[in-house]
């Protein structure tokens, strides 16, 4: 297995990977951001975590 399959896999064990997934254009940069920039990484997710639950309220 190789890095970037083993942070993708960690992004969909904890269930986060689609949501962060559709806040950038490919999986290489969602495994840079993970591995270089995990804190903008957290905001991104987070960022789209808000933005369901907002979704789902109205």
């Amino acid at each position: 297995m190789t890095t970037e399959q083993a942070i993708l896999e960690v992004l969909r064990t904890v269930g986060v990977y689609q949501e962060a997934r559709e806040q950038v254009n490919s999986d290489q940069e969602l495994t840079r951001l993970f591995d270089r920039d995990f804190s903008e990484l957290v905001r991104l997710v987070s960022k789209s975590k808000a933005l369901g639950q907002a979704s789902q309220r109205a």
